[in-house]
């Protein structure tokens, strides 16, 4: 199979495949930043797990667009320890913009990664729900400069459940509204507690894939 290097065009001969971490690896999290700082000029992370023709990971300059390299390393590995916190739901997404910056800045503590998946995708509530087919969700995270200042809106949706594609809402089907409300309220505390990190890491997108195929059947 052919796969692409992280911030090129060329095809090159690099597995993404081991950004899709099956257990968790729950560490302290430091910001991009610090992770990886930008010298001079600030730089635009923009990763797409299923981009098409071109690198899933694209690295370019703020300013004139044009991809850079120099930083593949730092990125992977701060985006492979990323899926581990995350594990086993998937990054689908994430578009950061860095900065350089010397303030210090805390990491996240592995303990809230830790409560979001024990909350979210390793929670009995959705296979009970849905009579043991596995149902897949989404989580996404946005941050917007406006008038008002920065804000930022955690958003919750149900993809898919057992082989059918969910589209929109399920017509009286209460019980599974009720459920990504509560999905909805927990992401939301999640991004509440984690706000500084996500913007001191300069993410204005973030999308994750969970699934209750993860959890064990009973």
């Amino acid at each position: 199979m052919t796969t692409y290097s992280i911030d090129t065009f060329k095809p090159q001969r690099t597995c993404w495949h081991t950004l899709n971490r099956s257990t968790p690896d729950y560490r302290d999290m430091l910001p991009l930043p610090h992770a990886v700082p930008p010298k001079d000029r600030p730089l635009v992370l923009d990763f797409l797990a299923q981009r098409k023709g071109a690198s899933p990971l694209q690295i370019s300059r703020l300013d004139y667009g044009r991809c850079v390299g120099g930083y593949r390393t730092r990125v992977l590995e701060w985006l492979y320890h990323l899926a581990g916190v995350l594990a086993p739901a998937q990054l689908i997404s994430l578009r950061a913009e860095l900065y350089p910056d010397d303030d210090p800045m805390p990491s996240l503590p592995a303990v809230q990664f830790r409560e979001l998946g024990a909350s979210m995708w390793q929670s009995v509530t959705f296979p009970a729900l849905f009579d043991n087919y596995p149902a897949d969700f989404y989580l996404s995270f946005s941050a917007e400069v406006e008038e008002s200042g920065v804000v930022v809106r955690p958003e919750a949706h149900l993809a898919r459940v057992g082989p059918e594609a969910i589209t929109g809402p399920l017509e009286g089907l209460a019980f599974v509204d009720e459920a990504m409300e509560q999905a909805q309220l927990r992401w939301q505390r999640f991004c509440d507690e984690s706000c500084h990190w996500l913007l001191d890491c300069g993410i204005t997108h973030m999308e994750i894939k969970g699934s209750t195929a993860t959890v064990s059947r009973r």
